[in-house]
């Protein structure tokens, strides 16, 4: 998102305080707050994404509460720091890491924040591939959509994007894209392109992990 500094600005950040003490999560509880998701990346996200780090929450109470702020929609997910430092380690399905050495800390300390990096690690980034190999490119066909944390979860056609961005970030070695890679990132955001005119890339990224 272009400017998303400027946009994510101090007055934003106080917003979304009293937007989330609202649904019972204090400020005295907030860790650090970042950006995540495809507000780093891309020009026309649908909202934009934070990752709150907090000491203390209540998983009931934050679930499906997105805001508007300034215009913008808004949608948290939540962790304490002993659960995102070990997300690598749980049932959850991670591959938003992908992200976190761009995540943007817009308030707090990102002291203790562990930033996952699939470019170096190549442990995790097996294991990112691998739900991307079971979960979107051979899914089963009437598998549960993305949001469970059990067996058998199809990621919808719109994480085609989070593919491309850890397949090209792997391809490169490196955490930049070309420009033309992120026009790339930003036609499958938009479902402009099918999951299958990106096999070959995954089947090449395949061969990739395998050598690695």
């Amino acid at each position: 998102m272009r400017n998303i500094g400027e946009t994510v600005d101090a007055q934003f950040v106080e917003t979304l305080l009293d937007e989330m003490r609202r649904i019972g999560v204090e400020r005295k509880f907030v860790r650090a707050i970042f950006i995540e998701g495809s507000a780093l990346y891309l020009e026309h996200p649908n909202d934009i994404d934070f990752k709150i780090i907090v000491d203390w929450h209540n998983p009931k109470a934050e679930t499906g509460k997105a805001f508007r702020i300034k215009g913008n929609g808004v949608e948290c997910t939540y962790y304490t720091l002993e659960e995102w430092n070990r997300v690598d380690q749980s049932r959850r399905i991670f591959y938003y890491v992908t992200e976190s050495p761009d995540m943007i800390l817009v308030y707090g300390t990102d002291e203790g924040f562990k930033r996952y990096d699939v470019v170096k690690d190549r442990a995790l980034a097996r294991k990112v591939f691998g739900f991307y190999d079971k979960c979107l490119f051979n899914a089963p066909p009437k598998g549960r959509l993305h949001g469970r944390e059990d067996e058998g979860i199809r990621m919808p056609q719109k994480r085609l994007w989070n593919f491309l961005l850890f397949a090209y970030k792997i391809m490169n070695g490196s955490h930049r894209l070309t420009e033309e890679q992120m026009r790339e990132v930003q036609a499958a955001h938009d479902l402009k392109v099918s999951i299958e005119d990106y096999r070959t890339l995954f089947e090449s990224l395949q061969t990739k992990m395998g050598e690695a």
